[in-house]
């Protein structure tokens, strides 16, 4: 809902500038176009932002000295339970 309201805020600003001074239809596509790209890049940063705050929290929840698991390494060891050659 914000997304919309934001991109129709833009719309109908430029709707008015270009009544006002006669431009018709350059603001109103200018800034709806800025709406959106706005709209898209502060949805951006906010997932970035959530990521690498996940990314401390999942990296400050682990136990110091334990070994992080690897993909490799559960291969591993799953070949060597079953007396096969992990290599």
């Amino acid at each position: 809902m914000e997304v919309v309201g934001v991109v129709l805020v833009f719309f109908l600003a430029g709707l008015g500038l270009d009544n006002w001074l006669d431009t018709a239809p350059w603001f109103t596509l200018g800034l709806t176009v800025f709406g959106v790209v706005g709209t898209f890049v502060r949805a951006y940063y906010a997932y970035a932002a959530e990521m690498d705050r996940l990314q401390r929290e999942r990296q400050q929840s682990r136990t110091v000295g334990a070994p992080a698991t690897t993909l490799q390494g559960t291969a591993d060891h799953a070949m060597s339970s079953r007396g096969g050659d992990a290599e």
